[in-house]
């Protein structure tokens, strides 16, 4: 079992929710579920914080308040959430919005019953996990935004952080990059951990702005 104890599901559609629960059984407990932003932070506001959840699953589509609205209220209510958004390819470009609010993980709905557990842990481990999709997106956006330059500071990483941060910022999974390197899941997640550590940052997006700013990779 993960080591985020307590689940609270904002999703406007019953049927990815009982989607959502029957996946997590055994994995996590979810300890609230509502069909809107605004009755998930009624809840936050209504209980202290050793009552909160350690993840908010957060759809970025809903009626009143989106999802993306809603992240920036959560850290502020508690910073030490987790926030995992889902998205569906008809507003995987909403994603970049999340991703300036804060959101820590994003999964594809079609992809939950195969991924939703992986993104859970990688979030866990200090990773941001990205459905393969939306991941080739986000790639292609830095890719189109923001140049290498010529680096002017050598980079705290080390050989081996650095290919596997490279990796990760390709879209590859920690299961990927494992089996890739032949080590174990558990070793790349720890490197992973140090490696956003180090650059001080708390997701993939982050870590690839970075260091393409720094001319690192």
């Amino acid at each position: 079992m993960g080591t985020f104890q307590k689940i609270a599901i904002a999703d406007d559609h019953e049927v990815v929710r009982d989607v959502i629960k029957d996946i997590v059984d055994g994995y996590y407990s979810i300890i609230y579920e509502g069909s809107s932003a605004e009755s998930l932070l009624r809840f936050l506001h209504a209980n202290p914080p050793v009552r909160h959840p350690d993840m908010v699953i957060l759809d970025i589509a809903m009626d009143g308040m989106s999802g993306i609205e809603a992240i920036e209220k959560v850290k502020a209510i508690n910073p030490t959430i987790k926030v995992m958004m889902l998205t569906s390819f008809d507003d995987d470009e909403k994603v970049f919005d999340a991703i300036q609010n804060g959101a820590d993980g994003y999964c594809i709905k079609s992809d939950i019953e195969t991924r939703l557990i992986t993104c859970l842990q990688d979030i866990e481990a200090g990773g941001s996990y990205m459905s393969p999709g939306i991941a080739r997106k986000a790639i292609r956006f830095l890719q189109n935004h923001y140049q290498p330059v010529q680096a002017t500071e050598e980079s705290p990483l080390s050989h081996r952080e650095t290919e596997i941060l490279r990796m990760v910022i390709q879209g590859d999974t920690a299961n990927d990059i494992a089996e890739q390197l032949h080590v174990s899941p558990t070793t790349i997640k720890t490197h992973i951990y140090n490696v956003y550590k180090k650059l001080q940052v708390n997701n993939r997006m982050e870590a690839a702005n970075l260091v393409r700013r720094k001319g690192w990779v």
